[in-house]
């Protein structure tokens, strides 16, 4: 039975090592006549095998849908475009690279959240298919690039600018008003999607999100986001934080879309924490935002704007333009000609 149970798992563990190292410790428990190999401590880590993600390959079926291509993959998951095979419309399935019953969670936890919001500047879900008892997130395919990758390939004009940071502005205010907190807000994160002519930024990837409303599911004291974007309070502990860490996040990505620079150097964890206690950089914004974003990279969150919301009142107080319905709109002529809109994504976490 042991020498049975080692090869159907072994069937599944041949293309990654990980597993396999897992199945050798497994035989060699069984060979050595261990009385408990499944039961005792070997039994939590044979269940996390058996359950691992399926892996897919252009033209895997998954229920309804066939496997296109990989158009992004991150440390903890992967995007597939797929094709539903009935209704031929194309949309983005995004699962998990690696067995983890915590993953797992997270990721259900990410659908939830992103499934209750509806609005143009945010990625939605639209289902959760089952791959062999591990979710799966299906959501729209987001063909245009990362603000990180436009920004890193063009310069922008001024309204350009203000349009994509405005329209990441309100899809975060509809976030936080659905009751959740981002807390991995960054230029990655936000997808551009080319609309009639025009790109519209949207909100992604809610692998760390946490919710107002919702159980506990970071650990205390844990350390969670992209360390140069992040709160202070949340490098100290991601699990205590609110809104004002994400109105942080979004001052550093303000000072990112507006100068091309970061307000802080990127490096390890203590070298961040020690930058953080220092004035940003703010060399290169345009003078009327300086008050408004520096008040957002406050080290005290409760000398931050409250909200997002209060963040953009104050912008129409700086520019009216900030507030038109076209503000969130950039035209793909702004797209490099050198890459054009096949940088398909929706947040790979």
């Amino acid at each position: 039975a042991g020498a049975d149970r080692g090869r159907r798992l072994a069937e599944r563990s041949t293309r990654d090592p990980e597993r396999g190292a897992f199945v050798a410790r497994l035989l060699k428990a069984d060979d050595d006549q261990d009385p408990e190999p499944i039961e005792g401590a070997l039994a939590g880590a044979a269940r996390e095998v058996l359950r691992a993600p399926r892996l897919v390959s252009p033209g895997s079926t998954v229920g309804p849908y066939v496997a296109l291509r990989r158009v992004g993959v991150g440390g903890m998951a992967e995007v597939w475009a797929v094709r539903h095979r009935v209704l031929g419309t194309v949309h983005a399935l995004k699962l998990l690279l690696r067995a983890s019953s915590g993953l797992w969670d997270r990721l259900l936890r990410e659908g939830m959240a992103q499934a209750r919001l509806r609005h143009p500047n945010v990625v939605p879900v639209r289902d959760v298919l089952d791959m062999d008892g591990v979710p799966a997130l299906l959501m729209p395919l987001i063909t245009g690039p990362t603000l990180e990758g436009l920004l890193r390939r063009v310069v922008l004009p001024a309204d350009a600018k203000h349009g994509l940071f405005a329209g990441t502005l309100r899809g975060v205010a509809h976030v936080h008003a659905a009751g959740c907190i981002h807390r991995d807000l960054k230029a990655d994160n936000v997808l551009l999607q080319p609309e009639q002519g025009v790109l519209v930024p949207r909100v992604a990837d809610f692998g760390l999100v946490k919710g107002v409303d919702a159980g506990p599911m970071t650990v205390h004291g844990s350390v969670m986001g992209t360390l140069v974007y992040a709160a202070p309070e949340q490098l100290r502990d991601a699990s205590t934080v609110d809104v004002r860490a994400d109105i942080y996040s979004l001052g550093v990505l303000a000072v990112r879309v507006f100068t091309g620079h970061l307000p802080f150097p990127e490096g390890s964890i203590g070298e961040v924490v020690l930058a953080k206690r220092r004035p940003p950089d703010v060399t290169g914004l345009p003078e009327p935002l300086v008050g408004l974003v520096t008040s957002m990279l406050d080290e005290e969150p409760d000398r931050r704007p409250a909200s997002v919301d209060e963040v953009l009142v104050r912008l129409m107080a700086v520019d009216r333009g900030f507030v038109l319905p076209a503000a969130s709109l950039v035209p793909t002529l702004f797209l490099p000609e050198s890459e054009p809109v096949a940088s398909e994504s929706t947040g790979t976490g």
